[in-house]
């Protein structure tokens, strides 16, 4: 069967392969504009370090508050440092919970995932890295959800 490259003249192959090295050539390194970022990032990174991690302890903070006003039967501690919350549920499996928490509109990660061998049936992994007001919105819709899957299980 013949294959559309077969029918090419033996001159076109050449120069793509010419083109080939030439391009590879030139794509040695990262684009200019990137290098120019990454430098004037570099040169600020103790600062946007200390930035971020003020911003993150802060939306820790608002995530737990909201989840302890409006989740009071869950104990939430505080991690020593990443953007997730990892807490436990205090009655049910986490499995079946997000189900319903996906459809009041809210992701949470349950346990079992992340867990080679499908333990932390009962634990949640909440992220809030995100916007203050999306958290505000995230955490209501999470105890909706919570009512809501309460009143099923016991």
């Amino acid at each position: 069967m013949e294959r559309p490259a077969d029918r090419l003249d033996p001159r076109v192959g050449t120069l793509i392969g010419l083109f080939g090295k030439r391009k590879a050539v030139t794509d040695l390194g990262t684009p200019l504009l990137s290098q120019l970022v990454a430098t004037q990032l570099m040169a600020r990174h103790d600062e946007l370090r200390r930035l971020r991690n003020h911003e993150l302890a802060e939306r820790c903070r608002l995530t737990i508050d909201l989840l302890n006003e409006l989740m009071p039967d869950f104990d939430v501690p505080r991690p020593a440092g990443g953007g997730c919350l990892w807490f436990a549920m205090p009655s049910g499996r986490a499995d079946d919970f997000v189900q319903v928490a996906l459809r009041h509109g809210v992701a949470v990660l349950p346990g079992s995932l992340c867990s080679a061998g499908g333990a932390h049936q009962d634990r949640l992994r909440l992220a809030f890295s995100g916007d203050p007001t999306a958290l505000l919105i995230g955490v209501e819709r999470l105890a909706a959800a919570w009512r809501d899957y309460r009143r099923h299980v016991r």
